[in-house]
């Protein structure tokens, strides 16, 4: 039985029993005005660096809030021990997950509506309207604190777009706006450096993940299931969804774009692009760890919008989010918040929140990082908050690079956002996962076929299972 198996199932059980731990089950946790919140995520002592510093922002905070106790809560959220601590009501008091995770969270009733803190504390202000829609339930209410978010782009190597003489005047890349002008850079990159132009993992459900950009653009449904008489339906083995496999089998078999390994992973692709032996991947940007882990310097890199298909040019969102449990009292829930806020996940910036950040972009310029790029942001375009408008401050400060080899991406007014698909999204990369690693092995593989199958795997092992 997979995770979201049991997830569903039993999720299912406890909300038609009457959402054990709802709200109205408050927790007894002040005594003489002492209000104790249990977070989650926290470093081991084994990690004596991270550990420390954790340690350091309790003390200061509790220095600052007398009446708030922090209690350390080494829980980090995953499928096989969420259940039986929500069943048993161990959850700590916040925690993060991802954004995927957040819809289930709320149907079952282990989530808390923070409509009311989000307002107070400005959230509500200052959050763009894609990001709130995926922390709100369909009447509104919100259940989760972003705390990341990232969206995806296509990094591109300098040095082989130098040598294929793919740069304009002014020294940036020239931009691959279709997924058509990828296919045709990729084989004058071939042409002039014998590299590969374009790269997929197609290993532990990264190529499925980095794959739905790309059937997008082409008209894929979005979500990649339907609901049809109260049950998910898989919906992508469509004339769309079928050109764009078909699309990624002529990169490797027309046009020879991408590297001759069919089961290539996250850190090989990674390896490659960084040590100049692979010219274009999808990420999410700056992606340090080419800079950290393979020796790339943070001159050597570029990244630009996702290219557009026939059916427009979208990327994929992500990212992490707090959530606190059911249950929790009014003044939990607020220390919840103040406790946000003295770690800066919040659109205000305290001094002391300015002094980290300004620490954090100083450490990154000398690791030699990318500083100078605009990433996704969750905030407002046209309503900036404070700590945004901070951390535009310290980009000036820091910035090591040339801004405009990164413009293009950051410039999200003709990219559509879309995130993850909302049932079993991890199931549905690993088969399609095995769909790209089959049309890069085998010239003769049919697209088609290989969708359909994929589509009947997911219906009757996952979405039939769903509840």
């Amino acid at each position: 039985m997979s995770k979201k198996k049991i997830l569903a199932v039993i999720l299912s059980m406890i909300t038609a029993a009457g959402m054990l731990g709802g709200c109205e089950q408050k927790q007894e946790t002040a005594v003489d005005g002492q209000i104790t919140i249990r977070v989650g995520g926290w470093p081991l002592e084994t990690d004596e660096k991270a550990y420390a510093a954790r340690m350091e922002i309790k003390e200061e905070f509790e220095t600052t809030y007398p009446n708030i106790k922090i209690v350390p809560d080494e829980w980090g959220f995953d499928l096989d021990t969420f259940l039986p601590k929500a069943v048993s009501g161990q959850l700590p008091d916040i925690y993060i997950t991802s954004f995927t995770e957040i819809k289930r969270i709320i149907q079952s009733g282990y989530a808390c509506d923070i409509s009311e803190y989000m307002e107070k504390y400005k959230y509500t202000e200052y959050l763009r309207d894609d990001i709130m829609d995926l922390i709100s339930d369909e009447n509104g209410s919100i259940y989760a604190v972003p705390k990341t978010s990232y969206a995806m782009g296509l990094m591109i190597n300098m040095n082989l777009f130098t040598e294929a003489g793919l740069i304009n005047e002014d020294g940036t890349p020239m931009i691959p706006d279709t997924w058509e002008d990828v296919a045709e850079f990729s084989k004058i990159i071939k042409e002039k450096t014998g590299k590969p132009g374009f790269g997929m993992s197609t290993m532990n459900n990264v190529g499925g993940w980095h794959f739905l950009n790309l059937a997008w653009g082409y008209g894929t449904n979005k979500e990649f299931v339907k609901q049809e008489n109260g049950k998910w339906v898989a919906d992508f083995a469509t004339p769309e969804c079928i050109e764009a496999l078909q699309f990624v089998k002529d990169l490797r078999w027309v046009h020879g774009a991408t590297p001759d390994n069919a089961l290539l992973d996250f850190d090989e692709m990674y390896k490659l692009f960084a040590t100049d032996q692979l010219a274009m991947i999808i990420a999410s940007p700056p992606l340090n760890a080419l800079f950290d882990q393979y020796g790339m310097t943070n001159t050597d890199a570029a990244a630009v919008k996702m290219p557009a298909g026939p059916a427009g040019r979208f990327a994929q969102i992500g990212g992490e989010i707090q959530v606190m449990k059911n249950g929790l009292t009014e003044e939990q829930i607020d220390a919840c918040f103040k406790w946000l806020e003295f770690n800066g996940v919040t659109p205000e910036v305290s001094e002391d929140r300015k002094k980290n950040i300004d620490t954090e972009y100083r450490i990154q310029n000398e690791k030699g990082y990318v500083v100078g790029i605009r990433k996704h942001s969750m905030w407002k375009a046209d309503n900036v908050p404070p700590v945004r408008q901070y951390e535009e401050e310290c980009i000036e400060k820091y910035t090591n690079v040339n801004p405009e080899l990164w413009k293009d991406y950051a410039d999200f007014s003709k990219v559509t956002v879309v995130p993850e698909p909302p049932i079993s999204c991890q199931q549905l990369y690993s088969l399609l996962d095995g769909c790209i690693q089959s049309v890069f092995a085998d010239e003769s593989a049919d697209p088609k076929a290989l969708l359909e199958e994929a589509a009947n795997n997911y219906q009757v092992n996952y979405l039939d299972k769903e509840k």
